[in-house]
């Protein structure tokens, strides 16, 4: 029987048994049938051995898988729990009975990066891994120091180095699966088209324009021409143009003032002022300053 389909019975077999309603053999016999004999089919019994281990050592199993899920609750999932189950019974306890390279069948028939996390959190023997630290702790509750020492860390501790190359494959696996879906993505619903030859574009024979005449410059002519010399200043000096000028400002002058002097309405009065009141706070200031008596004497006469 193929290692996957194998797992797939182990895994069935494991979820439906209920050890409240009937023991561990009846159950074997009523679904596996001959187990013992002889002549018993190979997957029959190793279905067993299987399942017989997980229940055997299930305490362990348990508070390992207490510490695992606890400690990568962000990246397995609570349905996984029977296969993580089997897979610690096959790598931690049964690993010496089937082998290594049958347990490498086993783990790459699974989910490669649910199996690289599993192993990776399993076989790490630095001081401060989980297994050496609160596992190791857990274990204790169920089994003796000596047995957990000698056994199951010195088991995990031989099995480092092919178990780390046995995590590359798996993480190798993984990235190529994930290649693999993510072209697969991009390939979805796409239509794959027979490729056919294109359009080569060939230039139209069109009649090639005939170049313009430039037509010649114009010529421009810079010579300079210069005409005769003007005779207007010649005509006057400068004495007549100041006497020109003080003849004509009297001229104006004389005008204004026959303008004002002939005028038909009241004629100016330049100079005057019809307003007295200049002369009349003279008036009152005279006549206040002799009602005034500076020699008077200021002494009363005696009553």
């Amino acid at each position: 029987m193929q290692p996957a389909i194998l797992m797939k019975y182990a895994l069935d077999l494991y979820s439906s048994f209920n050890p409240h309603t009937q023991t561990l053999d009846s159950y074997l016999s009523t679904v596996l049938g001959d187990c013992d004999s002889p002549t018993a089919p190979p997957s029959n019994v190793t279905l067993k051995q299987i399942l017989y281990s997980v229940v055997r050592f299930k305490p362990g199993i348990t508070s390992f898988l207490k510490h695992y899920f606890y400690d990568n609750a962000g990246s397995v999932l609570r349905a996984d729990y029977d296969m993580y189950s089997i897979m610690l019974c096959l790598s931690l306890f049964r690993i010496q009975d089937i082998g290594f390279a049958q347990f490498s069948t086993f783990c790459l028939v699974q989910e490669p990066t649910k199996m690289a996390s599993f192993l990776g959190y399993l076989f790490d023997t630095s001081p401060t891994s989980p297994v050496q630290c609160s596992v190791k702790q857990e274990w204790c509750k169920h089994y003796d120091v000596t047995y957990i020492e000698k056994e199951l860390i010195a088991k995990i501790k031989s099995l480092e180095g092919p178990m780390q190359g046995l995590i590359s494959k798996l993480v190798s696996k993984a990235q190529g699966m994930v290649a693999a879906q993510e072209e697969k993505e991009k390939k979805a619903g796409i239509t794959t088209l027979k490729k056919t030859k294109g359009t080569v574009p060939v230039p139209f024979n069109i009649t090639k324009p005939r170049p313009r005449r430039v037509p010649e410059p114009m010529r421009i002519n810079n010579d300079v021409k210069v005409g005769a010399e003007p005779d207007y200043l010649d005509r006057t000096s400068l004495e007549e143009i100041e006497a020109e000028k003080a003849a004509r400002l009297d001229d104006v002058r004389m005008q204004t003032r026959k303008k004002y002097e002939e005028s038909k309405e009241q004629p100016f009065k330049f100079h005057e002022t019809r307003s007295n009141i200049d002369q009349v706070r003279r008036e009152i200031e005279e006549q206040r300053e002799a009602e005034l008596q500076f020699d008077a004497s200021h002494r009363k006469p005696l009553p």
